[in-house]
Order: C-alpha cells, then structure tokens, then sequence
C-alpha cells in the first residue's frame, strides 16, 4: 500500500489549494510518509492502543495552524472517517480552526482515501452554533473543553460523571435543590467564572459529588452539587443514567443549554431543546486537547 501514499498525498494537496482548504489532516499508520502541502497540516500518526501519549502531543493545538506537525495518537480500531470529523469537532471547540475545509488524508493498511467537510456543516459543530443563539459561544466551547478534559482524565484515577446546566437560571434555580450546601455560595464572581481555566481544577474537585453545576449566562457558577426536579418519566434514553435523563428534562422544560460528562466512557453530550449531540472522544483523539 505505500507505493499509492505519495500519489494520494499530490491528489490531496491539489485538492486543498483548488478549494482553498483552511487545513489538511493526514492519518497514517506509516511514520515514514512523505508530505508537502500548499496549505496548512497536520500529520497524525496512528499506533497500537498503548497507555499514555506523547509529549510532542500537548503541541498540537496550542500551536499556530500555519505550521506542519508531527504527532502520535492512541488508536483503537473505530470507524476511519469518524476520525476525520472528530479531528475538526476537536480544533473547533478549541478555536484553532472556525470555518472552512477540512481534508481527511487516510493513508492506512486497510484503508486510503481522501475526506472533504466543511466544518460548519458537522453535527457537533452546528449544534454549538445552534446553541449560541442562548448562550455565548465562547462561554459553550469553554464548559465543553472541560467536559472533554473530565471525560478523558477523570479525577484521582476514577472516572467522573457530571452536568452543567447552562443558562434561563432563574427557571433552573425554580425547578431544583441542593443536595449539599452550595459550594460557590457567597464568594466573589471571579472565582466563579468557569471560563477562566486557572479554576477548572477546583470544578473538576467538585464534579466527584452527586447532583449538577448550574452555570448563569455570563459563565458564573452559581451552584454546585444541586438536584433536578423535573418531570422525567416520558424520557427513555438506553444505558444512560438519571443525571443524563434530567439534563434532557431541563432543556425541555427552559431554555437552557445542558452538557453532561458520561462517567463510563467518557461521552461528552449536548443538549437543547431535549435534543442529544454526542462528542465522542474516538481513537483518544481528545487526548490532543490541553
């Protein structure tokens, strides 16, 4: 198969200048490809599912997009052009790439070919869009770079589960509980901004305890370890829990924006309107994230 990786990689680069493609992705199982591209890219290179990445990972996205890197991602078997698609949900949530196409270079033993989305047009990234007509979108992509953080490391070794109810506070507030005394209550509004990132180690303590964050409109924390009382009992949703089915509840019932950590496989979701989005963290490719 390598002699057609060369050929493919001019086919791609071609393609990337004829459509003015914001960025090139190529996936190989190859360390050895050559590459050369008109237009900004990234070589990932996939290997065997192993513990641990490495630290030329933490690069990628914190670099500019102008540069060509070279990475190493953990890689079970999932489907290949799913990669691509996660690969573009992940640099959008990390605001590196915003617009534009993206190509999917996949260069493997059982599989070569070439992928083309434009990345508004992604499930994920639409419903981000869509969701920003309630809440800031810089305020969204903060909250869902966290949940992939807690998707992905848990805390202390364990995996975490939790909820951020975004938004409509005052109908949150009406329609829920403390289930312990509020954390966040009476400290200043500059610890609890969740946008600010020097605090998410603290948030992520807190997610360990039963029950959700509700987060007002201008990212403040208002409460943690808080209970929803909602109506749950027409909602079925197959293998996932009550925080999940309450989180669907909510956005039914206010205008709130909910995104929910799944504690057993690290599943970021996101809801509106009762309306699931899923974020999948495939081939650890959130791993890529800081």
């Amino acid at each position: 198969m390598n002699e057609i990786y060369r050929p493919i990689i001019v086919a791609a680069n071609d393609l990337a200048r004829t459509i003015k493609a914001t960025h090139v992705f190529v996936v190989s199982d190859s360390p050895d490809i050559e590459m050369s591209f008109d237009v900004p890219a990234t070589f990932v290179e996939m290997s065997s599912p192993t513990k641990g990445v490495a630290e030329e990972l933490k690069g990628l996205l914190h670099g500019s997009t102008a540069q060509d890197f070279k990475t190493n991602i953990v890689a079970p078997a999932l489907n290949d052009f799913a990669l691509v698609r996660d690969i573009a949900t992940a640099t959008y949530v990390q605001n590196k790439i915003s617009r534009g196409f993206i190509i999917g270079v996949l260069c493997l033993a059982d599989l070569s070919s070439i992928v083309v989305v434009d990345i508004k047009q992604l499930a994920p990234v639409k419903a981000i869009d869509e969701s920003g007509t309630r809440v800031d979108p810089d305020l969204l992509k903060a909250v869902l770079r966290l949940a992939l953080e807690l998707g992905r490391e848990g805390r202390e070794g364990k995996k975490v589960g939790t909820a951020f109810i975004i938004g409509d506070t005052n109908e949150v507030l009406k329609r829920s509980h403390q289930l312990i005394l509020n954390p966040y209550k009476g400290h200043p509004e500059d610890l609890r901004d969740i946008k600010d990132e020097s605090h998410w180690e603290t948030i992520k303590e807190f997610a360990q305890i039963d029950g959700v964050f509700i987060v007002d409109e201008r990212g403040l924390i208002v409460s943690a370890g808080r209970y929803l009382d909602v109506n749950t009992k027409s909602i079925e949703l197959e293998g996932l829990g009550g925080r999940h089915i309450s989180a669907i509840a909510i956005t039914r019932e206010t205008q709130t924006i909910a995104v929910t950590v799944s504690e057993s496989g690290g599943t970021v979701r996101l809801f509106k309107d009762g309306a699931e989005t899923r974020i999948e963290p495939s081939a650890d490719l959130l791993l890529l994230l800081p």
